[in-house]
């Protein structure tokens, strides 16, 4: 997949305005010119912790950052859509990218286009009269402008982005809180897999993801497995089992196993090897309890797993220091 051109002047450091913004200014601002979802229009759809995730820049410090260019009428964020002020106006159109420029415009949902007149209204008098500034091509003369493959390539692929990155910022909102694989890109990989997808009855993008939150198995807390986007995507296979509980029932199942310690001998538990240890257990489950613990709960219970492997000299696995601790919970509640 080819590269988007999009103009940006060489004097962009030298403006006035960019002078006067700080280290974090510049790169948001450079970034909201020149990213991946940037299209012809200027206007387009992302989330904040997109953008705080491709900069390195936390949520809170990208959200003054546009607040701040908000106020100086330069950028615009309305229902998660970034609003370029005088993105049109830097940009070197042909009649064919007018026409794909105003055709997003034209695609936008209704609050955000009222929003865009009333707070925009020169802005939104270019989508509405494009012709005023460029003429489109006659259809009744044979002589048409010949488009660049580039062109086409970009168009195309600008209709592909619009199309399938709900499912990149979807899955990634679930990836960022459970730190799963997050997604940095739309390859032509996935888009031929989303699209062999989107034609399957039982692909439920928003269903599967719900069940996946639900899933400690799928979201790697069984063992060093974890789903990833491709991994959902890749055939009609995967996300039918997720959707049908495969994994929910692989969960209870897992669990079970790694609540069964025989391998360790009790001795190991005994002769004041837990004195001292102060857990908040809840419920009557092993696995939730572990899973339940504070930070610092756990920092002390792997201190004490530490030092029965290295006073016991044992060799232990990953499975294996957590039937430790599993048998150490046990202990602690049975007193």
């Amino acid at each position: 997949m080819k590269s988007k051109l999009r103009s940006v002047s060489v004097q962009f450091w030298d403006d006035p305005y960019i002078t006067e913004l700080n280290k974090d200014e510049k790169l948001i601002f450079i970034y909201l010119l020149t990213n991946t979802l940037v299209n012809l229009s200027g206007i387009y759809q992302i989330a904040l912790r997109k953008i705080s995730y491709d900069t390195d820049i936390e949520p809170d410090v990208v959200n003054k950052c546009i607040e701040r260019f908000s106020k100086d009428k330069k950028v615009f964020y309305y229902e998660n859509h970034i609003i370029l002020s005088n993105f049109v106006k830097n940009q070197k159109y042909n009649d064919n990218m007018l026409k794909s420029a105003v055709d997003f415009f034209n695609s936008l949902n209704d609050s955000v286009k009222t929003y865009i007149k009333e707070t925009l209204p020169n802005l939104y008098k270019w989508f509405d009269n494009p012709s005023k500034w460029f003429s489109y091509p006659s259809e009744s003369k044979k002589k048409k402008r010949k488009i660049k493959k580039e062109d086409e390539e970009e168009l195309k692929n600008e209709t592909i982005n619009s199309e399938f990155q709900k499912y990149l910022d979807e899955f990634n909102k679930v990836a960022i809180v459970n730190k799963l694989p997050q997604v940095r890109s739309l390859t032509t990989e996935r888009i031929i897999m989303l699209k062999d997808r989107e034609k399957e009855r039982e692909f439920d993008f928003m269903k599967i993801l719900e069940m996946v939150k639900k899933s400690p198995y799928l979201l790697g807390k069984v063992n060093s497995f974890k789903v990833s986007f491709d991994w959902i995507i890749k055939n009609d296979t995967n996300y039918i089992k997720i959707l049908e509980g495969t994994y929910s029932d692989r969960d209870k199942v897992e669990s079970e196993k790694k609540a069964r310690p025989e391998f360790i001998p009790e001795k190991y538990l005994t002769n004041g090897t837990l004195k001292g240890l102060k857990l908040n257990l809840s419920g009557k489950n092993p696995v939730k309890s572990l899973e339940g613990l504070l930070p610092a709960e756990k920092g002390n219970l792997n201190s004490v797993v530490g030092d029965i492997i290295s006073k016991n000299k044992l060799d232990l696995n990953q499975n294996e220091k957590y039937n430790l601790k599993i048998a150490i919970i046990k202990k602690i509640k049975n007193g």
